[in-house]
């Protein structure tokens, strides 16, 4: 592989080259969150309906001899088990991919806000006319940093 100057691998440095993922954590937290909680409510929803599946079929037992009906129950009682580990391992790593999905996926909304208000607070502070944006391929507002561009240059223009 090719390494830069400090010996990282190149490839690494492109796929991963935000500082920070999380630059507004109430945004970006409470975004996650709601997304988390909606899926684990959609996975509540599917373990109900096993379970009133199960309830079916154990009702349907009555006919069946004592002995036929306790095989079947255990029979039951061991899927559900079964199903309860597994479907519930899957939402619990469903949901955090989720979760981590979206704390990334909300910093192309939130990290070109965050670079705007920096840039902005910096030019307040020098009193001068900020510097042109440019935002990361796999940001938001592309269109938004364009215009507030051509806003600042015709505003030097102007000023001038």
């Amino acid at each position: 592989m090719f390494k830069d100057s400090r010996g990282f691998d190149k490839l690494a440095l492109v796929m991963w080259h935000r500082k920070k993922f999380i630059t507004h954590t109430g945004v970006q937290v409470k975004l996650a969150v709601i997304f988390v909680f909606w899926t684990f409510i959609f996975m509540l929803m599917l373990v109900g309906l096993f379970f009133i599946n199960y309830a079916s079929v154990s009702s349907d037992t009555n006919a069946m001899s004592i002995h036929d009906q306790l095989l079947t129950q255990m029979l039951l009682v061991s899927q559900a088990r079964n199903l309860g580990l597994y479907y519930g391992g899957a939402t619990l790593v469903f949901s955090l991919l989720i979760g981590f999905y979206v704390l990334v996926y909300s910093h192309r909304i939130v990290g070109p806000v965050h670079k705007m208000n920096l840039l902005l607070d910096k030019a307040i502070e020098k009193k001068e006319w900020p510097k042109p944006v440019k935002f990361r391929k796999s940001d938001a507002f592309h269109e938004f940093a364009e215009k507030f561009n051509r806003f600042v240059e015709t505003m030097r223009r102007h000023d001038q």
